[in-house]
């Protein structure tokens, strides 16, 4: 019983490690590394899925970054009456901003 307690409790922290790995630049050193890409951007969107919680408070991971300069489609999938949770996180990398508002419409597509 003891032998299978241990073996459980290795594979959940062996799980836990192999997610991806994101390294985080922090916003002093975004300005700097990609002042070209951001000297004209007024902010940057971070969209993001639930699982992935945005939780950045002075950095922001590389990756994120990288994509969100190089704006593309953001799909994701719920089924009818479904609670989906997603993120939006924001980035004004030039100016504060102290006034943000956000508006949403019904989220359909052309065929519903």
């Amino acid at each position: 019983m003891l032998r299978l307690r241990l073996l459980i409790i290795t594979a959940i922290v062996i799980n836990s490690c192999a997610g991806e790995q994101q390294t985080n630049i922090s916003t002093y050193d975004a300005n700097t590394e990609y002042k070209d890409l951001l000297s004209e951007k007024t902010f940057i969107a971070f969209v993001e899925s639930r699982e992935h919680p945005l939780k950045w408070h002075d950095s922001i991971p590389r990756g994120r970054l990288l994509e969100s300069l190089r704006p593309k489609r953001f799909e994701l999938t719920a089924q009818p009456g479904e609670y989906f949770v997603f993120q939006l996180g924001i980035w004004a990398p030039n100016t504060g901003h102290d006034d943000v508002s956000l508006m949403f419409t019904d989220f359909t597509t052309t065929t519903g």
